[in-house]
């Protein structure tokens, strides 16, 4: 019984990323999923943004509380911090998209700037590339989303 559930959630992720190669296939181990990152120079403009935010403020509150914070260089793999630029597959569709993560007063539909505090941003926060994530939608109906590709800004905060 096992087996055939077992095959059929391989069937269900080839059908949702066929593209992808074996090797992106691999899934962390449910541990290394909840551990999010945060960068020493990302602490005090995250801190000040979740103070004086209002809706997504508790949640990134949470995310601040729980996150490892680490040199970027140090760190197991380039992970999503502010201003960073995030590729990542969205289902349904199964669309790429990039966008840049950003404080609140950035953001912008147009250039693609989502604000750190909506929950795609928290969602996207701290992640590194090959991760799965699930965000819940308008609709009701969850999205999957697969981290392609994490670039982060160099010291000069390439905004």
């Amino acid at each position: 019984m096992s087996r055939l559930l077992v095959e059929r959630r391989g069937r269900l992720r080839e059908t949702l990323w066929p593209e992808r190669s074996p090797e992106e296939g691999r899934r962390a181990p449910a541990a290394d999923l909840e551990q999010v990152f945060v960068a020493p120079g990302d602490l005090e403009p995250l801190t000040e943004i979740a103070r004086r935010a209002s809706g997504g403020a508790s949640a990134l509150r949470g995310f601040l509380e729980r996150a490892v914070v680490v040199e970027p260089h140090e760190a197991p793999a380039t992970f999503v911090g502010l201003f960073s630029h995030v590729t990542y597959d969205d289902t349904p569709g199964r669309r790429q998209r990039r966008i840049q993560i950003v404080p609140p007063e950035s953001a912008s539909n147009v250039d693609r700037r989502v604000a750190v505090t909506t929950a795609l941003g928290l969602t996207l926060l701290g992640r590194r590339p090959g991760e799965y994530l699930r965000l819940g939608s308008r609709a009701g109906y969850p999205r999957m989303l697969l981290v392609r590709d994490v670039e982060r800004p160099d010291a000069g905060r390439g905004r």
